[in-house]
């Protein structure tokens, strides 16, 4: 590519590239002022026309390495290693961006322009692209990893710069989950024993620690003969105990008591020395919301309810109990205070003691 340059002992720009015709590098002066602003700007578009016209020249082969198929996924699955769920996530990702690459004709990271990024969210957000309409928030996130490729994209220089650099795309507010009363979560604990069996172990078991333990979906599959001890009566416990050990959000790793009402289950998994806690299934959060939208009408269930609502049910609770935000954020893995209070939900009768104050 050509590049601009001082040269000591001279007031012009010189300029720096590859002659497509004798393909050897040259230097020469543009003959175009340093010290004049408006000199220097036509420097920069000679600069420019000089790299249009190597890029228009070069052979394919000679490019082949930029192209994205050639580097973005051996750098994914390097970047996210030690991540599992990291590089699956956004391996998955970047195969919905490469076909927006794709269908718009860009080959190689250089191609892309500030116009394309803004006009991302537009194309993720309708099914005219032979993928289902994504959200907002998926649709930034894409953005987001198409970012970092960028990125090292200028790092390995397969372009000049990053064009989604600060690109200052609005946060899509986030969805307010909310909290399923009792009467629903008995409901639904019901209606898994009528499902299909081929997902009847994955809802009954999902769905335990969820509603107990506010895991989040994946962290629901796991080993139970390794991630689940259990301990003998001692003199401060004189009941039979169990602890679970747990791999969760950005690979954190921790160890909370089993609650009581898991442990006949967790007893007889330990007894039949399972492996995991119930066979994987293609889309875990997909047949939860499917479940859910079918029992919708019948226990009366909210519009945007999911799975995770099993996790903000647990988190109200907890402050219902006055359990202390500390206690809880450990219980739950939150990272902060914030996210946390994100999962509280309060009832008008949660705060009517503070009439008696007032």
């Amino acid at each position: 590519m050509a590049s601009l340059y001082k040269q000591p002992k001279s007031k012009f720009w010189w300029v720096k590239f590859r002659d497509p015709k004798t393909n050897t590098i040259k230097r020469q002066s543009t003959r175009l002022l340093v010290a004049d602003s408006g000199q220097t700007r036509k420097a920069r578009a000679v600069c420019s026309d000089l790299t249009t016209t190597e890029l228009s020249h070069a052979s394919t082969s000679n490019l082949k390495h930029e192209e994205w198929d050639a580097w973005v996924m051996p750098f994914l699955e390097q970047r996210y290693q030690s991540k599992d769920n990291s590089r699956i996530r956004y391996i998955s990702a970047w195969r919905v961006v490469r076909l927006f690459l794709t269908q718009h004709k860009i080959e190689r990271p250089r191609q892309l322009t500030r116009a394309h990024g803004l006009s991302y969210s537009g194309w993720r957000t309708k099914a005219e692209h032979g993928k289902r309409a994504a959200t907002a928030v998926t649709a930034r996130f894409e953005m987001t990893l198409l970012g970092l490729v960028m990125s090292e994209a200028v790092i390995r220089g397969f372009a000049l710069t990053n064009p989604f650099y600060r690109l200052h795309l609005p946060k899509p507010r986030s969805k307010v989950r909310p909290e399923f009363t009792e009467a629903q979560l008995d409901g639904i604990q019901a209606a898994i024993e009528h499902e299909p069996e081929c997902h009847r172990d994955f809802l009954r078991v999902s769905f335990a620690l969820g509603r107990y333990h506010g895991l989040r979906i994946r962290e629901t599959w796991l080993n139970p003969t390794e991630a689940v001890q259990f301990l003998p009566p001692d003199a401060k416990h004189p009941k039979e105990r169990g602890l679970i050990y747990l791999v969760q959000k950005g690979n954190k790793r921790s160890v909370k008591s089993l609650d009581l009402r898991l442990f006949e289950m967790f007893k007889e998994m330990h007894t039949k020395q399972a492996t995991e806690t119930y066979p994987k299934v293609g889309q875990p959060s997909g047949i939860w919301a499917k479940f859910l939208t079918k029992l919708r009408p019948k226990l009366n269930l909210p519009d945007n309810c999911s799975f995770h609502s099993l996790r903000v049910g647990v988190a109200s609770r907890l402050a219902r109990g006055n359990v202390s935000q500390r206690k809880a954020m450990i219980y739950l893995s939150h990272a902060s205070s914030t996210i946390h209070e994100a999962y509280v939900r309060w009832s008008p009768e949660d705060v009517s003691e503070c009439h008696d104050v007032l």
